[in-house]
């Protein structure tokens, strides 16, 4: 809304609606500025995902990049509960690690919940295989990755 008036300017196209126009017109705005939002956040989508992409083909989280800093989430990843209490309670049935480790990795709420910085201890401290086992555990969740960019100090 511009200041002082009752005026709104639509920013991407510049269009002035003023407030005390005939309602289909005010209709025809809010409208159009939906169309503009959904356009908008598919883009932002779009140039997040490649973003992304090529920090990730770096092998990279954050960069500057001319005067931008790029920061990009870690890729999210979850274990499947009920998998992981399965493969814990077999290392604990072949005697390779604790009934107290396993209750360490695993939370009990409703189900079992992955306690990550207890998992990614045990997996340090387990052979090879049963380390490589245990983090083929933790998946992708499809969750999208949050990407700030921000002007770099000069």
């Amino acid at each position: 809304m511009t200041a002082g008036t009752d005026l709104v300017v639509i920013p991407p196209t510049g269009e002035v609606v003023a407030l005390d126009a005939p309602t289909d017109e005010l209709a025809a705005a809010v409208a159009l500025v939906q169309t503009l939002e959904a356009d908008l956040k598919d883009a932002r989508t779009s140039l997040r995902d490649e973003l992304i992409r090529r920090l990730d083909h770096e092998n990279r989280r954050s960069a500057q990049v001319g005067s931008w800093l790029l920061e990009a989430d870690a890729p999210p990843k979850a274990y499947d509960a009920g998998e992981l209490a399965e493969f814990l309670a077999g290392l604990v049935a072949e005697g390779k690690i604790s009934q107290a480790a396993m209750d360490a990795c695993l939370k009990r709420e409703v189900s079992w919940k992955p306690v990550k910085r207890e998992l990614s201890k045990l997996a340090g401290t387990l052979d090879p295989e049963d380390a490589i086992r245990l983090l083929a555990l933790d998946r992708p969740t499809g969750r999208a990755r949050g990407l700030k960019v921000r002007e770099a100090a000069s």
